[in-house]
């Protein structure tokens, strides 16, 4: 029978800004206690644009998806000390960032974001809040080092 830890996943969604770089080293030290793969997913978001009777599609200013998975192996390399042996792996999906992290959490035991600070939004912002109402599985929210220590200080 195989150990039922072993099939854990944890599913972590990186935008290269701090407290998602933060979420990314919650992640990988949780996955060590019982050796939980993670998996890092980056979101090429892609916006549909109406020009007259046809449909464009406009990319974000994170770039071409090649550029943006090596933005993302950059991101798991800064924290190679942390990651040392943890499973991982590294992938960029296409679409809405909220409907695909959903989408790619499915069956996963875990799902780790970081939480951006906006003022007057909880949570941070409307796709973490789309997140938090539609994920099938556990979500932690963590906020960047950078924030704790701000929020600390007042």
């Amino acid at each position: 029978m195989p150990n039922a830890s072993a099939a854990r996943r944890i599913v972590v969604g990186v935008d290269e800004s701090d407290a998602s770089v933060d979420a990314l080293r919650w992640a990988v030290e949780d996955a060590k206690r019982d050796g939980a793969l993670v998996d890092i997913v980056g979101v090429w978001d892609v916006e549909p644009v109406n020009v007259g009777i046809e449909q464009v599609v406009l990319t974000t200013p994170h770039g071409q998806p090649a550029e943006r998975l090596a933005r993302l192996d950059q991101v798991v390399e800064w924290i190679q000390p942390e990651r040392d042996g943890v499973r991982y792996e590294v992938e960029v999906l296409s679409g809405d960032t909220g409907l695909a992290l959903l989408d790619r959490a499915q069956g996963a035991s875990l799902l780790v974001l970081g939480r951006p600070h906006r003022l007057g939004i909880p949570f941070g912002s409307h796709m973490v809040n789309h997140v938090l109402k539609h994920a099938t599985c556990p979500v932690v929210l963590v906020p960047s080092r950078a924030q704790v220590i701000v929020e600390s200080a007042r």
